[in-house]
């Protein structure tokens, strides 16, 4: 007579899980490098860590972006199968910009004196004359809105310092100053 144990059933089970597991696929890691904000002409690299037979799936989509109408996303999705099972990755995705694209620096004011300033970092021109600060460069842009190439060669990020002098109804009644300065920037992107 054969007796079989509880003892003697367990481990049996605790193999057999671990072999039925191993054999799912798995994807621990997903990622692009150097950045996920790229030029057309930029290379990425894509890095992943996973169980299985990868497959990296791809779609393109417009931005819907009226001041950038060239930009668009590229998404991408890991798979990894093994035997009839698979599973996936949350999808990646990639913001493709044109050559040069618009930028807006937006900037809540508060009244200081007899200006209007603001200081915080990312509108169009707001027909007032704006002394813009930005990487130690100083510009003064006048109130038509005409583009300036004293900032040229800068890069978007970074502190910004944008003031106007307040005008005499402005200094009259302080409602009456603006909420917020602005002005448009164009950016050209430079392969990594």
């Amino acid at each position: 007579m054969c007796r079989i144990s509880r003892n003697d059933v367990m481990p049996f089970f605790i193999f057999l899980y671990c072999i039925c597991n191993s054999c799912a696929p798995k994807i621990t890691s997903f990622s692009a490098r150097p950045y996920t904000t790229i030029a057309k002409a930029d290379s990425v690299q894509f890095n992943w860590k996973l169980k299985g037979k990868p497959t990296l799936l791809f779609y393109m989509d417009p931005a819907s972006d009226d001041e950038n109408p060239a930009k668009y996303y590229l998404s991408y999705k890991l798979v990894a199968q093994k035997g009839k099972k698979e599973v996936s990755f949350p999808t990646l995705s990639l913001t493709v910009l044109p050559d040069t694209s618009i930028d807006y620096i937006i900037i809540h004011t508060i009244h200081r004196g007899d200006s209007a300033i603001a200081i915080a970092v990312r509108d169009t021109a707001s027909g007032r004359g704006l002394t813009v600060t930005h990487l130690g460069k100083t510009v003064t842009l006048d109130a038509d809105g005409k583009m300036s190439a004293a900032l040229d060669g800068l890069t978007n990020s970074g502190e910004w310092q944008i003031s106007s002098p307040l005008s005499p109804e402005e200094k009259q009644d302080s409602s009456r100053i603006p909420g917020r300065l602005s002005i448009k920037t164009i950016i050209v992107h430079k392969k990594h």
